[in-house]
């Protein structure tokens, strides 16, 4: 099996392991923007998950496909809350 397909693999596990325990409660065009905003729940007593989309190859820089951001489901109100509030 050649590493693209390993890879592509192992991110769908990953998605089904998270999509058990988790729910996405928001899509980032950037993966930079979704690091904020778990910043931002992080400081308010959230933890959450970004799941990069797509696959990373040499020399990319990361950014090129976005990313989910994932929540407990307990925590899936409050969190769109505080982010609505900070992305006024």
């Amino acid at each position: 099996m050649t590493l693209v397909l390993v890879e592509v693999e192992r991110n769908i596990r990953n998605v089904a392991r998270i999509n058990k325990l988790m729910e996405k409660i928001v899509y980032f065009n950037s993966v930079v923007e979704s690091e904020l905003a778990k910043n931002i729940l992080k400081e308010n007593g959230i933890i959450s998950l970004v799941q990069k989309r797509g696959i990373e190859f040499a020399g990319d820089m990361g950014d090129s496909y976005g990313a989910d951001l994932f929540v407990e489901a307990k925590d899936a109100d409050e969190a769109k809350k505080i982010l609505d509030d900070y992305m006024k």
